[in-house]
């Protein structure tokens, strides 16, 4: 029986180093986690940055357009005036 005693004894010194490696392991998957909303977050940005970029693009094709026709149809060079505001007419 004292041997049975000091064998559960012995293994006392055994629990804290299994809490120490089982909090290292939940701070392991909290960290894996937060990168991955990290990335996602990044990458959510970034589409919504290039998004932007062509909405930009297509609104310069847009006005570049619009000026194109308005100086063929005037017989002029686009030079001569400054597209500020495009509105669509209802019709």
């Amino acid at each position: 029986m004292l041997i049975f005693i000091s064998l559960i004894i012995s293994l006392f010194q055994l629990i804290p180093k299994a809490e120490n490696a089982i909090a290292r392991k939940k701070e392991a998957k909290k960290k894996e986690k937060a990168i991955g909303s990290d990335a996602v977050d990044n990458a959510v940005s970034q589409l919504e940055a290039k998004e932007e970029e062509l909405v930009l693009e297509d609104e310069f094709e847009l006005v570049a357009v619009i000026s194109a026709a308005i100086a063929a149809s005037a017989g002029t060079s686009a030079d001569g005036f400054v597209v500020r505001s495009i509105r669509k007419i209802r019709r």
